[in-house]
């Protein structure tokens, strides 16, 4: 790899090449198989083969570097652990690889950094290939006993090729339907994760990206994208103060915005009891996100763009259900306490398509590190937004104005106030069934 060519020379141990191809493996397996096999599972079969064989080079190279590191001639590492199901022998690999290697005094700083820096990059190419191995073994488009049959055959044509034959392990899985579909949602949220926490975090703590719950379907995403809506993963982290994330440009609070006297503290409030104490801990749910802009302020006229909204908040003004606006399709003007009415949540509920019970405002931690991630403009415009989170006890939260400090901005008021500035961002909620 090319993160290796400034590394100290070493001799690197000969790897035999295999008898059998790449190739032969798949059609072997494709030979457990009617001939009416589709396509699709054949080309899904030689992708999955070929990245496995990817996989093993990639052992090798880091195996080179652990023993430049001077910590003692590893195992091979496909002799670690039975493969077994995908997720835990290659858990257990990358966290003894993170946590064991240390500097040697035999190495000098310089040397020490450039190995270390190849083999982190050769443990995040790893981590994302492993991931997308799993994804399309889980996600393979057969019935579920074609599925543990073509795997067992996989592994124990692999097992075969390095020399290992393990006991095959039970497996539990599914058969994935709408796995192809959403892969390179997955992806990307895998991306966007290593990207923010950092691969080692990433490895360590987060570790994948679930599944999607079987109530959305490649159709339904289909839509919500239509109006301006996107799934995002939010992994259940807890956003401590003084952590470092790559991506965390704009923490929550005023103690981040220097020079400004405007919102909370927001990890003071949580110490302080105002806020729960599970505030700062991200939901740990596939999430269905309105991705507009905020608006800018324009004295109550102002709109978000093509607001699927504005219909039903129209007709929930002419009922009564919440205070009339000189815009009735207007998200501004409306307070939390009319939004947590039932008949105004099943409303919105509706127009997104959604359940009632997953229908949220976004809490304030989850809008943060959506708008780090994915969405910095939420934090530049003049106008604010509610959050979900309750602030001692009548209160709620809101923010996003950039006076304040953009993404970092957090205030509150009471509930039951509503301001021609301060609209509102409706998020699905899918919990995930463990």
């Amino acid at each position: 790899m090319s993160s290796l060519s400034q590394a100290p020379s070493f001799e690197a141990p000969q790897r035999k090449k295999p008898e059998t191809e790449p190739e032969s493996e798949g059609a072997e397996i494709i030979q457990l198989f009617p001939e009416n096999l589709d396509q699709a599972v054949k080309d899904e079969i030689f992708t999955i083969v070929a990245l496995d064989q990817k996989i093993a080079d990639l052992e090798i190279e880091l195996e080179i570097v652990c023993e430049a590191l001077k910590t003692g001639k590893p195992r091979r590492l496909s002799m670690l652990e039975p493969m077994g199901p995908v997720d835990k022998a290659y858990e257990w690999i990358i966290i003894k690889l993170l946590d064991k290697f240390s500097k040697d005094k035999k190495l000098t700083e310089e040397e020490f950094a450039r190995l270390a820096d190849g083999q982190a990059l050769i443990v995040q190419e790893l981590v994302g290939l492993r991931k997308d191995l799993e994804q399309r073994v889980l996600y393979l488009p057969v019935g579920e006993g074609e599925t543990r049959r073509l795997l067992d055959a996989l592994d124990g044509i692999r097992n075969q090729l390095r020399g290992n034959t393990p006991p095959a392990p039970e497996r539990a899985l599914t058969s994935g339907e709408n796995g192809l579909e959403f892969r390179e949602l997955i992806d990307r949220e895998r991306q966007a994760l290593t990207a923010f926490f950092g691969p080692e975090f990433f490895a360590r703590e987060i570790k994948e990206v679930p599944p999607l719950p079987p109530e959305i379907t490649p159709e339904k995403y289909e839509e919500w994208k239509e109006k301006g809506f996107e799934l995002h993963y939010i992994p259940p982290v807890e956003m401590k103060e003084d952590a470092e994330f790559p991506g965390w440009k704009q923490k929550p609070g005023k103690k981040f915005t220097p020079g400004t006297q405007y919102g909370i503290d927001f990890f003071d409030a949580i110490k302080n009891g105002d806020l729960p104490a599970d505030a700062a801990t991200l939901a740990g749910a596939w999430m269905l996100v309105d991705t507009r802009r905020k608006p800018r302020f324009d004295n109550g006229n102002q709109s978000y763009d093509r607001d699927l909204l504005a219909p039903v908040l129209a007709d929930l003004r002419q009922k009564g259900l919440i205070a009339n606006f000189q815009n009735t399709g207007s998200r501004f003007n409306i307070s939390p306490d009319e939004l947590e009415k039932p008949e105004v949540r099943a409303a919105l509920a509706a127009t997104l398509g959604i359940p009632v019970e997953n229908f949220h405002l976004p809490r304030a931690v989850d809008a943060n590190y959506l708008g780090n991630a994915f969405y910095p403009e939420w934090g530049e415009t003049d106008c604010l937004e509610w959050h979900e989170d309750v602030y001692q006890i009548r209160l709620r939260l809101f923010g996003g104005h950039p006076d304040g400090g953009g993404l970092s901005y957090v205030n509150w008021h009471d509930a039951g106030h509503r301001f021609g500035s301060i609209g509102f961002r409706p998020q699905g909620r899918f919990s995930l069934k463990r």
